[in-house]
């Protein structure tokens, strides 16, 4: 099974040639062609993008039998969100939004997070959770606390997958590391994904649970976004 997670940074291509078209994306996807794909910072009904609805859009393109939405931050009168996508049947999707720090004390951009939580009928059952972390420390420790105890007490096996905004040696994300496998632990590669033109950052994730074997892993070369896309070949 072929996992893949993106963000598209709205459809806005990196570099000299910056603009927003969802098409360059998509065939980035389809080149790939992953069984499930969880995507970040896609928009829904805001202005600057032509107030389209973006997951939509995009699976006129990809065809995906199932689909999902999660909206999060609101901007100007849409969202921008988090979306899923699947070979599979997705049985049962929620959005969970993440409340925000009581105090927004860090000298960074704070804004509405939330994570897709799902069940895919692959062979057994799936548990795949898509999510793009805060900025702010504080931001991710809200959304820890609810993920944490999902990753130690899932019955079903679980991916997790998305832009966590955090490097390998940060705490944070030793505390997710601790519970799941890295799929990047299979190689020595740095797999880092930012920016796109000269990535400096690993900064996008696939973990999934113990019972799940990572084959390979990939980070291919493409300016459609400010990231580069990840890939992990599993099988369980």
């Amino acid at each position: 099974m072929r996992l893949m997670t993106y963000n598209i940074c709205s459809g806005m291509s990196y570099g000299e040639d910056k603009r927003r078209d969802l098409n360059q994306c998509a065939e980035v996807i389809k080149k790939y062609n992953p069984d499930i794909l969880g995507l970040n910072e896609v928009h829904y009904n805001i202005g600057f993008s032509g107030f389209a609805k973006q997951a939509e859009e995009l699976n006129k393109i990809l065809k995906y039998e199932y689909m999902y939405y999660g909206k999060a931050g609101a901007i100007k009168e849409g969202y921008q969100g988090n979306a899923l996508f699947s070979r599979f049947p997705i049985k049962t999707a929620k959005t969970v939004l993440v409340d925000q720090p009581s105090i927004c004390d860090e000298d960074t951009y704070y804004e509405q997070r939330s994570f897709i939580d799902s069940i895919i009928e692959a062979k057994n059952d799936l548990r795949v959770i898509v999510t793009h972390f805060g900025l702010a420390k504080g931001e991710r420790k809200n959304e820890l606390n609810l993920l944490l105890p999902i990753f130690r007490n899932h019955t079903d096996k679980l991916v997790f997958m998305g832009d966590l905004n955090v490097e390998p040696d940060d705490v944070q994300l030793k505390m997710i590391s601790s519970v799941l496998k890295d799929t990047a632990d299979i190689t020595k590669d740095n797999l880092y994904t930012w920016p796109s033109d000269i990535p400096v950052k690993k900064i996008d994730y696939i973990f999934v649970s113990q019972d799940i074997k990572t084959d390979s892993v990939n980070v291919p070369t493409t300016m459609a976004s400010d990231h580069l896309p990840y890939i992990a070949d599993v099988s369980f």
